[in-house]
């Protein structure tokens, strides 16, 4: 989640063509999730405001503790 990627990249990851990972982040830009920064070869793609504020939403939803499964509520478990 360092919210940029190159298209280099994005192509590996996917394990898609050029022409795929292209358009795919065409609509991703026109879907108003990434900006692109630069030109041609040294173009990066970083998450929009919109997607930024997706991820933390998301973390805030998150729970913090992670109960333990072991844990009684009050009550003695006898053998």
């Amino acid at each position: 989640m360092g919210y940029s990627v190159r298209a280099a990249h994005y192509r590996h990851i996917t394990e898609v063509s050029d022409v795929v990972a292209s358009r795919d982040l065409k609509r991703l830009i026109e879907a108003g999730m990434l900006t692109p920064h630069g030109e041609r070869r040294g173009r990066i793609y970083k998450a929009s405001d919109t997607l930024r504020k997706v991820a933390l939403d998301i973390r805030q939803e998150e729970t913090t503790r992670i109960s333990d499964p072991f844990e009684t509520k009050g009550e003695l478990m006898t053998a």
